[in-house]
């Protein structure tokens, strides 16, 4: 049996105060990262900058529900369930769904739509990567130049129910590790989009899947266990490896089901 407990942050003026720019990288430069919210459940971002050093991620602009691994929050998820940091052995399911459009400039340099998730060993752990695992799933990736190579070992192609575009599907996600299986915390274990089909190049549209199924599979292969907590949900645009980013970032769905075991 289970509590399951849904946050829907359509409509509501709750989404704008879980917006962050997350402009870690910049340094130098010129431009703006522009976020709005209409208040009937659209938020946007708009990235337009100039001159920026090289590096692989200058930014993460995105929508952070709870927590990371560097201890920022997102309005501590207003007070409300779903709730985190949460430990995966405590859930059951924690689907998310989202609806959304990348467009402009988002192939030639580091591009990508994701869910950034951490684990982390303790509730509100804030030492970063060094002391947690980072698991990332990419809808949309292009890294460089498209699908020429994927940062650190291939695992396994994990297949994985989800609901694309309205319709229940099967995606194969191309399982990585860096540095290494058994690593613990330090690790980073990323999901890849498939090479071809609808999510080979998945810039528009509405995905939803069970989050807890990724972030248990990346505990298994970094070798920490279900104790662990789980940050917060928090899907963004990855940007990096290019001097004048432009693109805008359309969020008009973004829904949470957390099930938690009894």
């Amino acid at each position: 049996e289970s509590n399951t407990y849904v946050a829907i942050m359509n409509g509501s003026d709750n989404l704008w105060s879980l917006m962050t720019d997350s402009a870690f990288g910049i340094g130098a430069g010129s431009g703006a990262t522009v976020a709005s919210y209409s208040g009937n459940g659209l938020a946007s971002w708009a990235v337009n900058l100039s001159g920026l050093p090289i590096d692989n991620v200058n930014g993460y602009p995105s929508i952070l529900y709870g927590y990371t691994a560097y201890g920022s929050s997102g309005a501590i998820s207003l007070g409300q369930p779903p709730q985190f940091p949460a430990t995966l052995s405590s859930m059951c399911a924690l689907v998310s769904d989202v609806g959304f459009a990348l467009n402009g400039t988002i192939t030639g340099g580091d591009n990508g739509f994701e869910w950034d998730e951490y684990l982390t060993p303790t509730s509100g752990a804030d030492s970063g990567l060094s002391g947690s695992v980072e698991v990332e799933i990419f809808p949309y990736y292009n890294w460089n130049t498209p699908y020429s190579g994927y940062p650190g070992t291939f695992v396994q192609t994990f297949n994985e129910p989800a609901t694309l575009n309205g319709t229940t599907t099967t995606i194969g996600w191309l399982e990585y590790v860096i540095p290494s299986a058994g690593q613990g915390a330090g690790s980073d274990i990323l999901f890849y989009p498939p090479t071809s089909g609808t999510m080979s190049n998945f810039t528009h549209g509405e995905l939803a899947v069970n989050l807890l199924d990724f972030l248990k599979e990346g505990a298994r292969v970094s070798g920490v266990g279900n104790d662990w907590y789980v940050a917060g949900v928090n899907p963004g645009t990855a940007f990096g490896n290019q001097s004048s980013p432009d693109f805008t970032f359309n969020l008009w769905k973004f829904e949470i089901e957390q099930a938690m075991v009894e």
